[in-house]
């Protein structure tokens, strides 16, 4: 499996967004493994031109770039669980909301 590729996308970098990345990145830790995945997060009031290259026009929203195909999933990241079991698939139901 090639080395999962994220970007967050939020609104405003807060106590909660920083919680929620930190028990998703647990979570990716124990069932991926530390050096099997990347997160890039994206603060869109600080950088609203990469929002725009990345075709993301609502916050939150999680990117996986690699493996292909291109998954989004708009909302929140509470729920590390099932947003690993959706990144971590094939794909081929294209994006998730």
């Amino acid at each position: 499996m090639s080395k999962l590729q994220l970007t967050l996308y939020v609104a405003g970098v807060n106590d909660e967004i920083r919680q929620q990345v930190a028990s998703l990145g647990r979570t990716m830790d124990a069932e991926v493994g530390l050096d099997n995945w990347v997160l890039d997060v994206v603060d869109v009031l600080e950088e609203p031109e990469k929002a725009l290259q990345g075709d993301v026009f609502a916050t939150p929203t999680l990117v996986r770039l690699v493996p292909l195909p291109v998954l989004k999933l708009l909302g929140a990241i509470s729920q590390s669980e099932k947003i690993l079991s959706i990144i971590a698939s094939d794909g081929a139901s294209g994006a998730v909301g």
